[in-house]
């Protein structure tokens, strides 16, 4: 079985060696995507989440009493049981698709039981052992258990559901940063590369995936800067004006789904500016739900104003002018 060799130079060094296996962590993604999806399927909703539940289901019609015990009855129903019958019997009302979804938990909204946690943490260290050579000190049970703790208990700036390897990382590092100080943090920088880059070389073979971006505002469990969203704006105006969308602002990079996602189509449409490397179709579409994707965020925090075709040649203008004057001052 092939293995991934990241090995970490003494502490205080500036180079690292780096030996990967883009396969490998592939499947560590997968097994990463399909485990954390697992854990809210087993999981329960939390304390407000069912007080929230049973106010819907009362301005549903629901006339059941005690509907908290009713709401926690569902739940232990195996998730592939809990058909509409046994919903209108627990709630004596009839479901239809939005009263459905609104019973499918995030991490904001579940209690993941510990011994849950355990098990999986034991599953990521057994499978970053016969694949990966990682410290050790970093990569036992017990940190993988805190690691996983946090990303099941999201702050307000961190997802809540679609969880993958990049998440994983970020909060791995940060856990990493707070117990071992800065000791890690060459090895956390070639790993999140490596895992980007990984992203990237799948997002090449198959760059229609890229137009069904998945973070929604409708969604609410997202949110973003004014950084994040002036960026945006620019990415939107460069679609607009048919040039190569800006580069991310920030040098920590996107730190969620949303701007993740953006910043994955922005750098793919970077690649094809330069190399004519996607069929013109592909490209046209990627830039359509680019900017129906931007729009939709805008919108959803107010700040979005269309440009005009006068604001657009103003636009142009003005970087024709600071092109001029950068090249007079370098004469």
């Amino acid at each position: 079985m092939s293995r991934i060799k990241l090995r970490l130079m003494a502490p205080g060094t500036t180079e690292a060696e780096n030996y990967s296996d883009s396969a490998a962590l592939r499947e560590f993604n997968q097994t990463i995507q399909s485990a954390m999806n697992q854990l809210l399927v087993d999981s329960r909703p939390n304390r407000l989440r069912r007080h929230q539940l049973s106010k819907i289901l009362l301005r549903e019609g629901s006339d059941r009493p005690e509907l908290v015990e009713r709401i926690d009855e569902f739940y232990q129903i195996p998730p592939r049981q809990r058909s509409d019958r046994e919903f209108a019997r627990l709630f004596g009302i009839k479901p239809y698709p939005w009263l459905r979804n609104q019973f499918d938990l995030n991490f904001g909204q579940a209690e993941v039981p510990e011994v849950l946690l355990y098990k999986l943490s034991l599953k990521v260290r057994d499978f970053i052992k016969s694949r990966f050579t990682f410290p050790g000190e970093i990569s036992n049970a017990q940190m993988f258990h805190l690691v996983l703790y946090s990303l099941t208990r999201p702050r307000w700036d961190e997802p809540r559901s679609s969880i993958d390897l990049n998440d994983f990382v970020r909060v791995w590092r940060r856990a990493c940063l707070k117990w071992f100080g800065d000791r890690y943090q060459i090895f956390f920088k070639i790993l999140l590369d490596r895992v980007n880059n990984v992203e990237f070389e799948v997002d090449i073979l198959n760059p229609s995936s890229l137009a069904d971006l998945t973070s929604n505002p409708s969604a609410g469990d997202q949110s973003l800067t004014q950084t994040e969203l002036d960026w945006l704006k620019r990415v939107l105006t460069s679609i607009q004006l048919d040039w190569s969308p800006p580069a991310f602002p920030l040098s920590s990079g996107p730190q969620n789904k949303v701007t993740r996602e953006i910043e994955k189509v922005c750098r793919i449409l970077h690649l094809q500016s330069q190399t004519q490397i996607l069929p013109a179709t592909d490209e046209a579409r990627l830039k359509e739900h680019l900017s129906l994707r931007c729009r939709e965020w805008l919108s959803h925090y107010n700040q979005y104003q269309p440009l005009t075709k006068a604001e657009l040649r103003t636009v142009l203008r003005e970087i024709k002018a600071k092109k001029e004057k950068t090249r007079s001052n370098h004469v």
